[in-house]
């Protein structure tokens, strides 16, 4: 067995004991790492949909911008080193190994009953990964929730980011949208600005009751006027531009316009994500960083992210999409229904799903219920 494949098995071993969330066993980690966490700014995503885009895209702002950067995203694709990148391309085998050494160490040293979980040990690598390779900003997404979730010892963020909300994980979250905002809200910290998608209506006084307790300047990022009492407006408004992605306008309170901004992603989901990266930017560049517009056209442009809305191929046009809840697949605008074949693969959901994603007249495919059932 290689140390990669050791490596695979060890995480394989971590995941046997489930998910556990709460922060003491990653906090006492960090601890005996020398707290890596520390040793870069961080922008904070977390959402139910959209955040890992929303990161990438961040993320690829921040590289045009010249600073040196760290993303980590899960779950990944094909490889697990995807998780965790720097300067835009997924750390190496043997930097790979480095961590997992580093981070096994730490865990033998405490000699804790309770070992961690297999998210935690992976975002203690993230950690560590980004220390050791110097990273000036670090741009890093939830995995469940945010509040308990393992990312959440980030004590001192730049910027906290909120993306779209909608249901999902209610077994853990909560079954409804305040509770499952309160989850979200749960990484804002006093301080750091905090960039808000307009919440659903139930959801809104619960982010803007935390910001306020908080002391944390609430930047809301929406079409239209602000849901959230108090909070400062950026208004975006765009336009889908096929398979090939889209442009985007982004006022900013103060007045300022950011206007003809090319999205790289396709789908109109991806326009407000943008909308939120720009902002997110802003916020950084009013805190010192420089990320001006310059860096948000280019990064806006550039930015790559496998899976979401990612068209295969064309003659007949292939699309895939990691969408995992209604709310998701309600994204996806599927073209031309009288040829539209959808095939869903999911451990659960599957006829939701593709009744949000496909139109009424599309012939669709569910890998969960082993059926084809034609159009009615």
């Amino acid at each position: 067995m290689s140390e990669y494949e050791a490596f695979l098995a060890y995480l394989g071993h971590l995941a046997r004991f489930g998910m556990r969330l709460g922060l003491e066993r990653m906090e006492a980690l960090l601890e005996r790492l020398g707290h890596p966490e520390r040793r870069a700014g961080v922008v904070h995503v977390a959402g139910t949909n959209g955040k890992g885009s929303t990161a990438a895209m961040i993320a690829a702002i921040a590289r045009a911008a010249g600073l040196r950067t760290g993303l980590y995203t899960s779950p990944h694709l094909v490889r697990f080193n995807e998780r965790i990148a720097v300067d835009g391309e997924p750390i190496g085998d043997e930097a790979l190994l480095e961590a997992y050494r580093a981070v096994q160490a730490a865990v033998e040293a405490l000699g804790a009953a309770e070992p961690p979980t297999q998210f935690e040990f992976a975002t203690a690598m993230a950690f560590w990964v980004f220390a050791q390779a110097g990273v000036e900003l670090a741009v890093v997404e939830v995995g469940l929730g945010g509040r308990l979730d393992a990312t959440n010892v980030v004590r001192r963020p730049e910027v906290c980011v909120v993306t779209s909300l909608g249901l999902d994980h209610t077994q853990v979250l909560g079954g409804t949208l305040a509770a499952i905002a309160a989850e979200k809200a749960g990484i804002l910290k006093p301080g750091a600005d905090a960039v808000v998608a307009s919440p659903p209506p139930e959801a809104a006084p619960v982010i803007q009751e935390r910001a306020q307790e908080l002391g944390a300047p609430l930047f809301e990022v929406g079409e239209g006027a602000p849901v959230m009492a108090g909070a400062q407006l950026y208004r975006w408004s765009g336009r889908c531009e096929g398979l090939s992605g889209g442009r985007l306008d982004v006022a900013t309170p103060e007045g300022r316009r950011l206007e003809g901004l090319r999205v790289a992603l396709a789908g109109r989901h991806q326009l407000l994500n943008g909308a939120v990266a720009a902002a997110c930017a802003d916020r950084l560049r009013a805190r010192g960083w420089p990320t001006g517009p310059d860096s948000v056209a280019r990064g806006l442009e550039q930015v790559r992210w496998p899976g979401r809305f990612h068209v295969l191929r064309q003659h007949p046009t292939v699309v895939v999409d990691g969408a995992h809840n209604p709310a998701a697949a309600r994204a996806l605008e599927l073209a031309e229904p009288d040829d539209v074949v959808a095939v869903c693969g999911s451990l659960y959901l599957a006829g939701e799903i593709l009744a949000e994603s496909a139109p009424a007249e599309a012939r669709t495919v569910s890998k969960a219920a082993g059926i084809r059932r034609p159009a009615p």
